[in-house]
């Protein structure tokens, strides 16, 4: 399996909305939403296209810096780290709580491998 191939089987994966049981993680998923749909911008043009390359001629700002493959992993890198961030500041208090946290904290690892397989794909062109 290539990267795309490997890159499209884990996006659904990663940015679909996962069942969860309890209020509290719905709402801080909620509260990722921003920063996964900055994210999932460019990574579902991958997906779709096989490159995002108009991140590098940004002219609504949106990338900013980004004008090469390793900056947009590290601007991709930055955005994970911020919702890995927001989600550690809210511990489980139950189970059901722990399953959620899981539940999300897989999507975060996911949206990472993503970053990596996108700076190759990207890096191959």
């Amino acid at each position: 399996m290539n990267d795309l191939q490997m890159f499209k089987k884990l996006f659904n994966l990663s940015f679909c909305r996962p069942i969860l049981k309890t209020e509290r993680f719905i709402d801080i998923w909620w509260d990722l939403e921003g920063l996964r749909d900055a994210l999932d911008g460019p990574l579902y043009t991958i997906k779709t296209k096989g490159n995002c390359n108009y991140v590098y001629t940004d002219d609504e700002g949106r990338f900013p810096g980004v004008d090469s493959p390793e900056k947009f992993l590290q601007w991709c890198l930055d955005i994970v780290d911020k919702c890995r961030d927001i989600l550690i500041k809210h511990q489980p208090e139950n189970f059901n709580e722990e399953a959620d946290f899981e539940t999300i904290i897989r999507q975060i690892d996911g949206m990472e491998v993503l970053s990596h397989l996108a700076y190759r794909i990207q890096s191959e062109q």
